[in-house]
């Protein structure tokens, strides 16, 4: 039986946890509405930045960044460079 679920429906969803972890770590502690407040930044920011292009080059080439992932037995994988998030 085919996988139901693939790995790439929960990637955006991963991100915005990781997001929301930036702007409001577990070790530290906030009143609700402070809690609230840095929900919705993380999702502002989200929202803005989630599908940002591939930077390039002043010679209009794409940048590329080469990474070597231990899941992948240190095998070099091509990732692209996005471009700066807007703040």
């Amino acid at each position: 039986m085919p996988q139901l679920s693939t790995r790439f429906q929960t990637y955006g969803l991963e991100a915005f946890h990781a997001l929301l972890l930036h702007f409001a770590p577990k070790p530290c502690q906030y009143s609700n509405p402070g809690m609230k407040a840095r929900t919705r930044l993380a999702a502002l920011h989200y929202n803005e930045n989630c599908k940002r292009r591939q930077a390039c080059t002043r010679d209009s080439l794409t940048q590329w960044n080469v990474k070597y992932p231990k899941a992948r037995g240190g095998a070099p994988t091509a990732c692209p460079v996005k471009e700066k998030p807007t703040f």
